[in-house]
């Protein structure tokens, strides 16, 4: 999984570089972000929202996601995100991991004018691909997202809520989590 991404990014670094040696007026990547792409790389932590329980289970993501500006308020993206859960069950810890691949929705609720920075809605659903075998899932994903920087390149901050569809004989689980990343679009 991040054999992929990193393939995807080195990508569009290059066709960034061979526009520039075009001397177009404008370069690639604004018209890239002007007709609707955006990426979005975050890392996730989280927990089981039960204080009493919260060791019982915690998670990690790093998550990239690639997507399409439909207006100015919605947005679809595809989220392609490297999961560690640790269980906690009887005393003994246990780390799993799985690649996910998911489909989801934004919708901005607040822009700015200048397009330094937005509050957005977000739903997702998606699957666990591969990894623990153990550990196969489907996820559904509420959060909230702020951002703010330059009218390309924002950092994020959100929140949220993930429920874990557990496929095996692991049972489902709930998380409340925190994200920290970086924001690519207009």
């Amino acid at each position: 999984m991040r054999k992929i991404t990193l393939v995807l990014v080195i990508c569009l670094f290059t066709a960034n570089l061979f526009a520039q040696e075009k001397q177009e007026e404008s370069n690639f990547l604004t018209k890239l972000f002007d007709n609707g792409f955006l990426m979005s790389m975050e890392f996730r932590t989280g927990s089981n929202p039960t204080f009493k329980k919260a060791k019982s289970f915690q998670n990690s993501d790093w998550i990239t996601s690639f997507g399409y500006n439909f207006n100015k308020t919605l947005s679809a993206y595809i989220p392609i995100g490297m999961e560690t859960a640790l269980f906690e069950q009887d005393g003994e810890r246990d780390w799993k991991e799985s690649e996910t691949l998911g489909l989801g929705l934004s919708f901005k609720i607040f822009k700015r004018e200048d397009g330094a920075g937005f509050a957005a809605l977000n739903v997702s659903a998606g699957r666990a691909i591969s990894g623990d075998k153990d550990w196969k899932y489907t996820y559904y994903d509420v959060g909230f997202n702020m951002s703010a920087g330059i009218k390309y390149l924002k950092g994020m901050l959100g929140f949220g809520f993930r429920f874990y569809d557990a496929h095996k004989n692991v049972k489902n689980r709930n998380a409340i989590y925190l994200s920290l990343g970086l924001f690519l679009g207009s």
